[in-house]
């Protein structure tokens, strides 16, 4: 039996006994494990600067909240790509692979209307404090997002479809009588709402009926006085 002395921070509740099967499962992948190029780990840790790196602790790679990013996957974000200029499409569109993005280094401003159309599998997205985006369907389709990261401002409406799993967003919009529709986002926390009535133009906010049930009355009459309609379907 092997013990542990446990630190003031750690709990019994942490870890368990595993079984021979699995003992001898964790070992062979152990033993097939080999570290990743180091090439590749320095263009890791340059790419996501403060966001991210290459934990040699663990063995993962690590990006706007994810820590268990396999080499194959960290490889997928790398080649993704980002854009080098406020102009520039972006090559995420529809990349299924991918679970997160590296961050961007410049204001983002047109040429990002589907972004993130039908990224799949992404969990997590890092936008620059300027990204304001152009054109229909960003989001659009992302069952596995959860978090977005910065501030996203809407020029025009805007639809999370297909969004199931998001709960935290800061976007605003920026258009008067546009359309900021959360009908697909059942798990959004109120904070993210709250963002979107106190710094939106006035608009009409779609929401999921079981987000719409859990608006305070404040927040009911802070969206009343800004001219902003709640909404739900």
């Amino acid at each position: 039996m092997t013990r542990k002395i446990l630190a003031g921070n750690d709990s019994i509740d942490n870890y368990r006994e595993v079984t021979e099967a699995e003992r001898t499962a964790i070992e062979a992948a152990d033993a097939k494990w080999e570290r990743p190029p180091q090439l590749f780990i320095l263009l890791w840790n340059a790419a996501c600067g403060t966001y991210g790196r290459y934990n040699e602790s663990t063995g993962y790679f690590e990006l706007n909240g994810l820590t268990d990013i396999t080499l194959e996957q960290a490889i997928a974000i790398y080649q993704a790509g980002r854009p080098n200029n406020a102009a520039e499409s972006l090559s995420i569109y529809s990349h299924s692979s991918i679970r997160t993005n590296l961050p961007w280094t410049k204001p983002i401003s047109s040429g990002c209307g589907e972004a993130f159309f039908a990224c799949s599998n992404i969990e997590t997205i890092r936008v620059t404090s300027t990204f304001n985006v152009t054109g229909l369907y960003c989001f659009y389709i992302c069952p596995r997002l959860h978090t977005i990261f910065g501030t996203v401002t809407l020029g025009i409406s805007d639809d999370f479809k297909d969004c199931s799993s998001l709960v935290s967003v800061t976007v605003r919009m920026n258009k008067q009588g546009g359309t900021l529709s959360f009908r697909s986002c059942r798990l959004l926390d109120i904070d993210s709402v709250r963002y979107s009535v106190e710094n939106s133009q006035p608009c009409t906010i779609l929401l999921h009926p079981d987000v719409y049930s859990r608006i305070p009355d404040e927040l009911h009459a802070l969206a009343e006085e800004k001219q902003i309609t709640l909404a739900t379907t």
